[in-house]
C-alpha cells in the first residue's frame, strides 16, 4: 500500500462519524469503483453505529472483487445490506437510483480511468442520479499509462473543480485535490503534505 491510500484511510478513521452524523434516518452508501470495499468499512461501521443499520451499494467491474466483498461485509456486518452492481458505471448507472440520505462515495482515484472527455462523460452520466447528494471524493489528478500513474490536467484545473462544475446540483467535498499531482506520481516517497 503506497501512501495515498493510508492518507485517505486516516481520513476515514478521523471524520467517518461527523460525516455519518450529517444524515438523517438511515444511510445508503454508494460506491463508485469500490474494489474490496476495504476504506468503505470505516462509514459502515460509523452508519451502523449511528443509525443500526445501513444499506451499501458496491459498483465495480470486477465480480470477484464484488462478490468477495460483500461476502465479507456480511459475515462482519449483520446489520448491512448489500447490493452490488458490476460493470462499467456507464453500463450500470441505470440501475441505481439513490434514495434519500445517499452518500456517493470516489474513494480512490477510480474517475482517473476515466481521463479527459470520458471522465466528463461519466460525471455527466452521473449527474441525475446525484442530484441533491453529497459526493465524497478523493480523486486526484492522475491516469494511467501503462503501470505509470501521470498527471492528468483537469479542464476546471482540479479534478474537484471539475465535479462541481459537472455536478451543480450536488454539494462536492474533496480531499488531497490541493497536492500537485507531480508530488504524487512516485509511488515510492511519502508525501510531505498537510491534509486540509
Amino acid at each position: 500500500e503506497y501512501d495515498l491510500p493510508r492518507r485517505e484511510n486516516a481520513l476515514l478513521d478521523r471524520y467517518a462519524s461527523r460525516v455519518v452524523d450529517r444524515s438523517n434516518g438511515r444511510l445508503r452508501l454508494l460506491e463508485l469503483g469500490s474494489g474490496s470495499s476495504q476504506k468503505t468499512r470505516t462509514l459502515i461501521g460509523a452508519a451502523i453505529e449511528r443509525h443500526e443499520s445501513v444499506e451499501y451499494t458496491a459498483i465495480d467491474i470486477s465480480l470477484e472483487a464484488v462478490r468477495g466483498a460483500a461476502v465479507q461485509l456480511l459475515d462482519r456486518y449483520h446489520q448491512v445490506e448489500v447490493r452490488a452492481l458490476v460493470g462499467d458505471y456507464f453500463q450500470v448507472l441505470g440501475e441505481v437510483a439513490p434514495q434519500p440520505a445517499t452518500l456517493a462515495l470516489f474513494l480512490g482515484s477510480n474517475l482517473g480511468n476515466y481521463p479527459g472527455e470520458r471522465g466528463v462523460a461519466l460525471l455527466r452520466a452521473l449527474r441525475g442520479a446525484l442530484a441533491g447528494r453529497t459526493v465524497v471524493s478523493m480523486v486526484n489528478a492522475l491516469s494511467r499509462e501503462g503501470r505509470e500513474l501521470v498527471p492528468y490536467a483537469a479542464p476546471r484545473g482540479s479534478m474537484a473543480a471539475q465535479l462541481a462544475a459537472t455536478l451543480p446540483d450536488s454539494a462536492v467535498v474533496g480531499a488531497f485535490h490541493h497536492l500537485p499531482a507531480a508530488l504524487m506520481e512516485d509511488l515510492d516517497s511519502g508525501l510531505d503534505a498537510d491534509v486540509v
